[in-house]
């Protein structure tokens, strides 16, 4: 069997042997929800995804704005929109193919013909949205899209429309790409960074009660959530549950696959409350992922359920909540991941498991200093729980 740089260990018998006897000596299970935990305010009941601990979100890099803080509505080569309620069409532009310029937006950009931006430096007013029309591609490619002193909204696609974005940088906005369902989506080598939401996933009709969104991008590989220092100010009308990015990937009634299908390229996700929030009867399969530093890598509630499966292996290393956090009727099914220096690896709570249950198996857990527990799980009656290490 291949060692695989994202799962570096080989399950001999030995090791297997040696797993489960770990599992005895770490792994705390508790029958039902009136159990004394050793931890009183660990597996608190969370209506949000909030942070567990303060940490320090990141070393101050320079942002975008900070780097190119002199682009605005008098020196850009290019300026989209007369003002912050304005709404401006793509084809009203002398041409919706730019390369190499320097952009200022302002209110809404509605992308309703075939858009592309390469190697262009966009700079975002205040409050400012790109939307992509139904049926429509937009295309970003090595280009850079920010704000300064007060957020953006981000780009919005609409139902079947195409949204592209190849090795660009996204900072400051509400939610940098929100998708729905139809979208043919295409993201690599991105940096998403102080944004209060990087990609976000919203049923917007039924929530849940009808079928769900669908996340199925063509490509989700390299690409980078974290969150350098503290957000901007919000917009008018804009409300922040947290004074720095809080999540990487957000889903809200979502059936999709964050699955980075090269294991040399993972998904990383670093410093955020959150790296991936599968929220409110939410299905995700999560492979090739790199969750570091977190509050929480992935956090699953309201009926949700997290599959992270052996063929793309993921790790947890140093999050400050939990690697993953299961909560309120939700499930769990992970195969073949790495955990190390969590405060726990795999927590859950009273509620969870909902019709699925939990299912850990083939997962390497690094206890050491820095790790308080393993694994940490309470068993409603006549809920699946299954651990097989």
């Amino acid at each position: 069997m291949q060692t695989s740089p994202l799962h570096p260990f080989t399950p001999s018998p030995l090791k297997r042997f040696c797993s489960v006897l770990a599992l005895f000596l770490w792994v705390a299970i508790f029958e039902g929800a009136q159990a004394q935990l050793p931890y009183p305010n660990l597996l608190k009941r969370i209506e949000y995804c909030t942070p567990f601990a303060p940490y320090t979100p990141g070393d101050s890099d320079p942002t975008l704005c900070d780097q190119f803080s002199e682009i605005d509505e008098n020196s850009a080569d290019v300026l989209i929109g007369s003002s912050s309620s304005s709404v401006t069409l793509a084809s009203s532009l002398s041409s919706s193919i730019l390369s190499d310029k320097t952009v200022y937006i302002r209110g809404k950009f509605v992308v309703d013909e075939y858009t592309w931006f390469t190697r262009c430096t966009v700079r975002m007013g205040t409050g400012a949205e790109i939307e992509v029309a139904d049926g429509i591609r937009f295309l970003a490619f090595l280009s850079k899209f920010f704000a300064c002193d007060y957020m953006w909204k981000g780009i919005t696609l609409k139902q079947t429309a195409r949204g592209e974005i190849w090795h660009c940088e996204i900072e400051d906005a509400d939610a940098a790409l929100r998708t729905t369902t139809g979208n043919y989506i295409s993201v690599v080598g991105t940096r998403f960074n102080r944004n209060y939401r990087g990609v976000y996933s919203l049923n917007t009709a039924g929530f849940g009660f009808v079928l769900p969104t669908t996340f199925n991008p063509v490509y989700f590989t390299n690409n980078t959530f974290t969150a350098t220092s503290e957000l901007n100010l919000p917009y008018p009308g804009q409300v922040l549950n947290s004074n720095f990015a809080t999540v990487g990937v957000h889903f809200v009634s979502t059936a999709g696959n964050l699955t980075s299908s090269v294991a040399s390229a993972p998904n990383r996700f670093e410093r955020l409350d959150c790296g991936i929030w599968i929220d409110f009867r939410s299905s995700a399969t999560i492979g090739s992922a790199e969750c570091t530093g977190n509050s929480y890598g992935v956090y699953t509630s309201i009926q949700s359920r997290a599959n992270l499966p052996a063929a793309f292996p993921s790790r947890f290393v140093g999050n400050t909540a939990a690697g993953i956090f299961v909560l309120i009727a939700s499930g769990l099914d992970v195969d073949g991941a790495y955990f190390e220096g969590n405060t726990i690896g795999i927590a859950n709570d009273a509620q969870s498991n909902g019709v699925w249950g939990i299912t850990i198996r083939n997962s390497r857990f690094q206890v050491q200093s820095g790790n308080i527990i393993a694994i940490l799980l309470q068993r409603p009656d006549n809920r699946d729980l299954i651990v097989e290490n």
